[in-house]
């Protein structure tokens, strides 16, 4: 799962083991996480959502999400029409297919 810990920490201007110490888990833990190795239990991800005033859902993005974020963007970023956008895919996948 992506997640934004390491970009809010280092707004923080915080440390991993100062986030950590916060958290009550180890620094490992925290690199663990930032890298998407780790998926935090609800009580941690809650937990961490508290010290950096933001909803988990702001925190902790998932692949879908993060896909529907990427193509968002790129549809933002062009003239590109939605139905541009699927028939390209389309002529993607029918490639790839083949």
């Amino acid at each position: 799962m992506e997640n934004r810990v390491r970009e809010l920490r280092e707004k923080m201007g915080w440390t991993q083991e100062q986030l950590g110490k916060a958290l009550k888990v180890s620094r490992q833990t925290v690199i663990s996480i930032e890298k998407g190795v780790y998926n935090p239990s609800l009580d941690l991800a809650m937990h961490i959502s508290y010290i950096f005033g933001k909803s988990v859902h702001d925190i902790f993005i998932s692949e879908t999400d993060w896909r529907i974020g990427l193509v968002t963007k790129e549809l933002e970023e062009t003239d590109m029409s939605i139905e541009e956008y699927e028939r390209r895919v389309a002529e993607i996948e029918k490639l790839r297919r083949s």
